[in-house]
């Protein structure tokens, strides 16, 4: 996505109102789709298979590799600020390859995902900070430690196949849905649904 400004000090002042509520901060940043970082760091970014630069998709962002050195560290520094800031977890969104054939891209996709996640959970996760991964394959092995992934856009009704395919050693931990889906099929499972006004004069 397109850089956009952030309030730092609205955002510390929110983050103090969540921990006074003893509400759990989950930050969400899409990893792999980056316009700025990509348009001034080519080398880290998926070139088109042309070859006349990186590729970029329908919105006009672009997309980072990664197997890239740069890409990891770049993901890694801005966990890392993230951690600072007082979020209990960052969800790295978009934790995939892009679904084109247009990119130019040697190697297993599926192992270099793996090996990203393992490297990025080694140098940012620990015992009080989670670091987790929003996937569209199953086939994704979530590294071990405080990590989880989680799914979206799933029915109820594949919720244990999904499980099964994952195969996480504690899948109600370890993998969590997001829907606003209100079927309690999700529950056996870690479950985020979207906060309603109703929830929000709860905490006021």
């Amino acid at each position: 996505a397109r850089s956009t400004q952030v309030d730092v000090a609205k955002m510390d002042e929110l983050l103090s109102w969540l921990k006074k509520q003893n509400i759990y901060a989950i930050a969400k940043f899409p990893a792999l789709r980056d316009y700025t970082f990509g348009l001034n760091n080519v080398p880290f970014g998926l070139p088109h298979k042309s070859g006349r630069g990186l590729w970029m998709d329908d919105n006009r962002c672009y997309w980072l590799n990664p197997g890239s050195d740069g890409a990891l560290n770049f993901l890694v520094s801005l966990v890392e600020e993230l951690k600072a800031m007082g979020f209990n977890e960052v969800l790295l969104g978009d934790f995939r390859f892009p679904a084109t054939d247009q990119i130019k891209f040697s190697g297993s996709k599926s192992e270099t995902l793996d090996s990203a996640a393992q490297r990025l959970t080694t140098a940012c996760a620990t015992n009080q900070f989670c670091l987790s991964f929003l996937v569209d394959d199953t086939g994704f092995t979530l590294p071990a430690g405080r990590t989880r992934v989680y799914l979206e856009n799933r029915t109820a009704a594949d919720v244990k196949i999904l499980a099964e395919e994952l195969m996480l050693e504690t899948p109600a931990i370890h993998m969590v849905f997001l829907t606003d889906l209100k079927d309690t099929r999700f529950d056996a499972y870690g479950v985020l649904r979207p906060i309603t006004s109703a929830n929000l004069d709860e905490l006021s």
